[in-house]
Parts: structure tokens; sequence; C-alpha cells
């Protein structure tokens, strides 16, 4: 009997044992990784990476699935893991290891996850969740023209600002002299320019720099400031039955003007102008006579003038007067017109 006990309490003791370390998992093999902060780091900036060893077991291969995750409490206080809705099972290379594979449609910062399932010593299956982030970057090419680096006074101007490799959501830029920020800007006619960025300057005749930084791994790393020449904007040509500056016109042409007008041609934007005054002058058997408006439209007086024109006349459109973007006043050179 008392060998039948010790043999009962040898039996019980191992089983209790055995029971510490049920779920244990037992690895085989040691395999060396490498987990960096970021793969791309400009210059200036730290290399982060850690170095360690990681425990697999040759014998059985893990189950690796991608999706939504939900997590229950247990009666006891443990947490349970398992997939919800549509999933995808990654496949694994030779040390057991799953491939994720994904092609990169939008722009912005991208979030994965799943659960990683492994057969525990006792047999039941144990789930641990995991979760990634990454970035997605336009495609890019930095082209710095710099004889060309110009932002004009009083217009939204707009500037193409990326860093290869770095997505726009971890762009920063400052600017002096001036504001400078994430916007769209638009032409005359509301139709976007290239550009994720506008820059408006303050004042004329000094130089402002625009300053790029980016977040990589957490860290602040600031590139080299791009200085721009400001300027304001150049002053508008007058137009008058379709001519600028010196033309021939019919009299039939001359009395159907109702507006006289201001454009800025060969400009890299789209720029509008509003004419505030003009006046229209003829010599009339020596004698100037003048007609004026305050806006841009011809008055009776001005029409009745263009009526008493004969050929070979020349019609002077002068002291004419314009308001272009930010309210800036221009006095445009004169236009010359033969009639016809």
């Amino acid at each position: 009997m008392q060998v039948d006990v010790r043999n009962a309490e040898t039996d019980m003791l191992n089983f209790l044992y055995s029971q510490i370390e049920a779920r244990s998992f037992k690895f085989n093999r040691l395999v060396p990784m490498v987990q960096s902060t970021s793969n791309y780091v400009m210059q200036g900036g730290e290399y982060d990476a850690r170095v360690f060893f990681s425990a697999i077991d040759t014998t059985q291969a893990p189950r690796i699935t991608v999706g939504q995750v939900r997590t229950t409490t247990n009666a006891d206080g443990s947490k349970k893991y398992e997939m919800v809705g549509d999933y995808t099972t990654l496949p694994l290379d030779e040390t057991g290891k799953g491939i994720y594979k994904v092609r990169a449609t939008t722009i912005g910062p991208k979030s994965w996850g799943g659960l990683i399932s492994l057969k525990a010593p006792d047999g039941t299956d144990l789930a641990f969740p995991f979760e990634e982030r990454y970035a997605v970057g336009a495609q890019s090419v930095v082209i710095s023209p710099t004889a060309m680096n110009v932002l004009y006074l009083g217009i939204d101007n707009p500037i193409d600002i990326s860093v290869p490799g770095v997505g726009q959501d971890r762009i920063r830029a400052a600017m002096n002299n001036g504001t400078i920020g994430k916007g769209k800007a638009q032409n005359s006619k509301g139709q976007p320019f290239a550009g994720d960025w506008i820059a408006k300057p303050a004042v004329e005749g000094q130089n402002a720099q625009i300053i790029v930084s980016i977040d990589i791994g957490g860290k602040q790393q600031t590139f080299a400031p791009v200085n721009f020449r400001v300027r304001a904007v150049p002053a508008p040509m007058a137009s008058f039955a379709n001519v600028q500056g010196e033309g021939a016109v019919g009299k039939g042409a001359l009395e159907a003007q109702d507006a006289c007008f201001a454009a800025l041609k060969d400009f890299d934007f789209d720029l509008r102008f509003t004419v505030t005054e003009f006046t229209l002058t003829f010599n009339d058997k020596g004698f100037d006579v003048s007609e004026p408006s305050t806006s841009n439209r011809i008055t009776d007086k001005q029409r009745a003038l263009v009526k008493r024109l004969t050929r070979g006349k020349k019609l002077y459109v002068e002291k004419v007067k314009a308001v272009g973007p930010g309210n800036k006043s221009y006095e445009l050179a004169p236009i010359i017109i033969t009639v016809n």
C-alpha cells in the first residue's frame, strides 16, 4: 500500500509539473532579425534599428490572417481574439514568415493587422493580434529652376513641395516674408494650378525663404531654406476694339464697342483686371476733344465722340486706370487707333 501511495504521489507530481508548461511553446530554431523605424533616412538624420533573435518552430507553421479582429474578455479575465468579416490568410515563406503584399492605390497613412495563430503543446490554438502602419506618398520628382524662383504679391502662388519617399502628410513648410499653407491655387476661371501649397509673400523687393521639414520616425528633419524673389504683378495692357498699343479699326467696329478692358498677356497666371476709368480723345480742327468715363463702360458722350470720327482720324484711349489682384491700382499705357 505504501508503494501504491508513493506511485500515485509521483504520478500526481509529474502531472502537475507537466501542466505548468502544458501551453508553453517549444522552439527549435533561432533566426536573427533586424527591425528599423524607417528604411529612408535623409542626410544629417539617423538610421535607427534593433537587432535581436527570433525563435521559431520548424515543425509547425503559424496561421496568419489579415482583417478585422474582435476582442472579447473571458470569465477569468483573459482575452479572446477572433477574425470577423472578410479576411485574408497570408502565404508563408520557407521560414514560416507571412508574406503581405498590397498595391498602393491611394495616398496617405495606412494601417493593417490581424491575428497570428499557433497550436500550443496541449492542442489548443493560441492567437495573438498585431497591427502595423505605413504611409503612401505620391510619385514625385524634385526640379529646382532657381533662376525662376519668383513669388508675386497679391495673388495665391502655387507651390509644389515633394520629398522622394516621404508622404505629403509628413511634410511641413514655413515661410518668412509672408505665409504658406496647404491648398490649391486657382486662376480667374476657377481652374486649379498644379501644386498642393499656396504661398503669399508680404513685401516686394525682399526675398522670401521657404523652409521644409519632414517627420521621419518621430524626429524632425529640416532642409536648407529655398530663396524666392518677391515681385509685384506686372501692369496689364489696355485694350479697346481688340487693339493694344496701336492699330487700325473701321468706324463701324469702333461704334460697336461698349467697354475698355485690361489684360496681362504671356504671364504665368490668368489674372483679372478691371478698368476703373479712361478717356477718349481726338483732334478736331486743331483742338483736342476729350470725354472721360469713370468706369470701364463707354458713356453716351463718348459714343457721340466716336460717331464724329472720320477716316484717317486718330482716336486716343488714354488716362486708363485699372485695379488688379489685391486691389492694386495701375496706370496703363494709352492706345492709338487709326480710323479706317
